[in-house]
C-alpha cells in the first residue's frame, strides 16, 4: 500500500460523519504487520525483566526503610539510656526497668513466694 492511499485513508477516518467502521476494516485490511522472528520472545522476556527490576526496587526501598527505622530506633533507645542515667545515676536493671528499689524488692518477695 502507498503512502498517500494510507494517508487518505486515516484522513477519512477521522472524518465527522460515522462509516460504522467501514474505513477502519479497509484500513486494518491493508496494512501488514510484519514481526521479526523471536518477536514473541522478546516481547516476553521484556516483561519478565521488567518484573524483576520492580521487585530489585521494592527490594531496595524495602531495605532502606528498615535501615531509616532501625537507626532511628537505635538513637531512640540510646537517647533513652542516657536520660535515664542522668536521672538515676546509673544504669541498673532497675532503673532500666523504670522500677525502685522498695518496688523491686516487692515485686522479688511477690514473684518468689517469699
Amino acid at each position: 500500500m502507498n503512502n498517500v492511499k494510507l494517508k487518505n485513508l486515516i484522513v477519512n477516518s477521522l472524518g465527522k460523519d460515522n462509516d460504522d467502521g467501514k474505513i477502519t476494516s479497509e484500513l486494518l485490511a491493508e496494512i501488514d504487520y510484519d514481526f521479526d522472528k523471536g518477536f514473541e520472545e522478546n516481547v516476553l522476556a521484556k516483561i519478565f525483566n521488567t518484573g524483576k527490576v520492580i521487585r530489585y526496587e521494592f527490594d531496595r526501598r524495602l531495605k532502606f526503610a528498615f535501615r531509616s527505622v532501625s537507626i532511628a530506633t537505635a538513637a531512640a533507645v540510646i537517647l533513652l539510656m542516657i536520660s535515664i542515667f542522668l536521672q538515676e545515676g546509673n544504669l541498673s536493671i532497675d532503673s532500666l526497668l523504670g522500677v525502685g528499689d522498695g518496688y523491686s524488692e516487692s515485686m522479688v518477695s511477690l514473684l518468689t513466694g517469699d
